[in-house]
């Protein structure tokens, strides 16, 4: 999420996803914010109707695009006095080889099965990606009715509700699986922005790991969250 988890690599930082937790305030006592994962939250949002930016799935002959796109956002972590957005140090912006992987390869396997990832970008009027949201399986064996929850937006376009239409593409595609019964994040404790943000979708908090990580001095703790999106199907495989 680099870490990884999100955001979060986690692998995202626990987990693997690249992901950036958008916006955010100052962090308290130096501290920094951290990754997938959400964009800034905003209650005057744009509606889907009026943001420009538009969100599409993200598509495999878009992967080049997209890696960059993830190298440049992650170059904004903790840069020119903003918040951490990601528990890696200041300029760690390098896409790990394994996480490229990752997305290459989990965008071709089934819903379900090991190693599945589904991703959507929002594009600016030129075509440029300026936001992003993924969706992956879960590591642990039994666990094909949740999923872990990553996604970053670039700083000109955090405040303007693009972090909860990305939020609510990605809801709705699992919602329509019919199969993916839950959500799962993990989010910095200091993310104030995208605390709000997910609590507001409906996400609840259901464990704390304070001091997970170390970076550049400051210490950082997680919040682990989860939404439920329904009982959902689950397979002999899950």
């Amino acid at each position: 999420m680099l870490i990884a988890h999100p955001s979060r690599r986690l692998p995202c930082y626990a987990s693997d996803s690249p992901v950036a937790f958008g916006r955010a305030t100052a962090a308290p006592r130096g501290r920094g914010l951290y990754r997938a994962r959400a964009a800034c939250y905003n209650p005057a949002m744009q509606s889907e109707e009026t943001a420009p930016a538009r969100i599409q799935p993200l598509e495999p002959d878009a992967l080049d695009a997209f890696l960059a796109h993830l190298r440049e956002h992650l170059a904004e972590n903790g840069a020119d006095g903003a918040p951490y957005f990601q528990p890696a140090p200041r300029g760690a912006s390098r896409v790990l080889d394994d996480l490229a992987a990752a997305f290459r390869t989990g965008l071709a396997v089934p819903v379900l099965e090991a190693g599945w990832r589904r991703a959507w970008v929002a594009r600016d009027d030129a075509g440029a990606i300026v936001g992003h949201i993924d969706l992956r399986a879960r590591r642990e064996p039994w666990t094909g009715h949740r999923c872990l929850l990553g996604m970053g937006v670039r700083r000109a376009w955090r405040g303007h509700g693009l972090g909860a239409r990305l939020l609510a593409r990605a809801e709705a595609w699992a919602t329509d699986t019919g199969s993916l019964a839950w959500i799962d994040l993990e989010v910095l404790e200091v993310n104030e922005p995208a605390l709000r943000l997910y609590r507001g979708a409906g996400y609840r908090q259901f464990g704390e790991t304070p001091d997970l990580f170390r970076v550049d001095g400051a210490s950082l703790g997680a919040v682990w969250m989860t939404k439920q999106l329904s009982r959902g199907f689950i397979s002999s495989n899950s």
